[in-house]
């Protein structure tokens, strides 16, 4: 059980209907899943706290992002360990990704969102229907190491290599770091 608080004021300025929608959504997504108060009632334990940061160590969100970084050596995905602590995707692995803490009109529902709610265990998803997501997109485990040292908004510069993966961060974004 949960609820969601949304802060009106924020919102009364903003009219583009994919940005409050997202940002709906991501609050959500909290409530079905990324909270760091539900991750022990996972049934699959699949993110767990190493040292002082949450990590997703297993899973169909794990084996799917290894491949989408052609990185079959990755061991363990890092989740966002700011203010909130591990309730985001890290926004330096997951760019524009919708549970990542910066939401814009142009966050994607990536197919690692779905799975990582599949990987719970208490939902089923179909993640055919996850909206393209390009960014690091085959740029192997040296996107991890790049990756980790940069600062967004230039991320998508840095990672995208010049490729058409749709992504800014418009001054109309939240920042929930």
């Amino acid at each position: 059980m949960g609820f969601i608080q949304l802060n009106v004021p924020v919102f009364e300025n903003h009219t583009d209907i994919d940005f409050l929608r997202n940002v709906f959504l991501h609050e959500v997504m909290h409530l079905l899943a990324f909270s760091r108060t539900l991750y022990d009632h996972f049934p699959s334990q699949f993110v767990r706290l190493v040292e002082d940061h949450f990590v997703i160590q297993s899973g169909s969100t794990m084996s799917s992002f290894r491949d989408h970084l052609d990185c079959g050596t990755l061991g363990k995905l890092p989740v966002e360990n700011q203010i909130q602590n591990g309730c985001h995707f890290e926004k330096t692995l997951f760019g524009h990704e919708l549970m990542t803490p910066n939401i814009t009109a142009r966050s994607v529902l990536s197919k690692f969102t779905l799975l990582f709610l599949e990987d719970t265990g208490w939902y089923r998803v179909d993640a055919s229907l996850a909206e393209p997501f390009y960014w690091g997109l085959n740029q192997t485990c040296q996107f991890l190491k790049s990756s980790s040292a940069c600062e967004a908004p230039d991320l998508e510069e840095i990672h995208c290599q010049g490729k058409a993966c749709g992504v800014e961060s418009p001054p109309d974004s939240i920042d929930y770091r």
